[in-house]
């Protein structure tokens, strides 16, 4: 494989070709969007590393809550973020702590 096809298929898989020129995973950076009082997309499986970054779309505040006590945002008006990087493979169940109907999955692995 040519290393121009290395590069295409970096883009594709989010690889970066470091100073050495090895090819080296780089962490995913997700993104959730809360919007009409629901999490988008509302489940999501994820690498280790991955950071996982949730923007208030709504008109109404919400807060981002592991149900495991893993992570906890703050209230987030329009258009706030929060992120959370996971390292530790597994199930993380999490909701909106105000609207606690509104819930959300990642999966790391």
């Amino acid at each position: 494989m040519s290393k121009r096809d290395l590069k295409s298929i970096g883009k594709e898989i989010k690889n970066v070709e470091n100073d050495q020129g090895q090819w080296q995973m780089r962490p995913q950076e997700i993104e959730v969007l809360i919007d009409f009082f629901s999490f988008m997309p509302q489940d999501i499986t994820v690498a280790p590393g991955a950071t996982v970054t949730w923007v208030n779309r709504d008109d109404v505040q919400h807060a981002v809550a592991s149900t495991g006590k893993a992570f906890k945002s703050k209230v987030l008006c329009t258009d706030d973020k929060f992120s959370f990087k996971f390292d530790e493979p597994g199930a993380y169940e999490y909701h909106c702590s105000i609207h606690p109907k509104m819930r959300g999955k990642v999966i790391v692995q």
